[in-house]
């Protein structure tokens, strides 16, 4: 993929699909869950918490020199992204897509994304629980920000 150039998942193709995640974010602790915005969640909808994401998945190296991606899809809203416990890089707008290709390696493979969410649902939940400190945000529940990892997340390969 050349710097600069417009990005377009046309040109990407498919290839897993990273459905079941743990997600840890304050004490919230979640196992083999699929991804979800954190307003729909009654443990999350009010935190301002960076959520940390794990997931897992095997990997078979073609042998070709191909590259290969992980498009995020979703995220609110900045997420850093380490495989095999080494940093792939930082996004904060999209395309969420990094280039994984050298951090990939033959059998298991673990992807982290920690993602920074905004901290507006941290206020209002604050003013929900009486903190004076956040009494301009108190009855604004119907306000709450999309937050976490949405996806969906795929590993793609470019297509030449």
């Amino acid at each position: 993929m050349k710097s600069g150039a417009p990005i377009s998942t046309d040109q990407f193709k498919p290839l897993i699909a990273l459905d079941q995640w743990n997600l840890k974010a304050d004490s919230v602790d979640l196992k083999n869950t699929p991804l979800f915005d954190w307003r729909t969640n009654d443990q999350l909808k009010f935190s301002s918490a960076r959520g940390v994401y794990t997931s897992t998945f095997k990997w078979h190296d073609s042998g070709e020199s191909n590259r290969y991606y992980i498009d995020l899809g979703k995220v609110y809203f900045t997420a850093e992204v380490y495989v095999n416990g080494k940093f792939a890089g930082k996004r904060v707008f999209a395309p969420y897509m990094l280039d994984i290709t050298s951090l990939l390696v033959p059998g298991e493979n673990k992807i982290e994304v920690r993602v920074a969410t905004g901290q507006l649902n941290g206020y209002i939940g604050r003013a929900k629980l009486g903190d004076a400190h956040y009494k301009q945000f108190k009855g604004k529940e119907d306000q709450l920000m999309a937050a976490g990892l949405i996806g969906p997340v795929v590993i793609r390969e470019e297509s030449h």
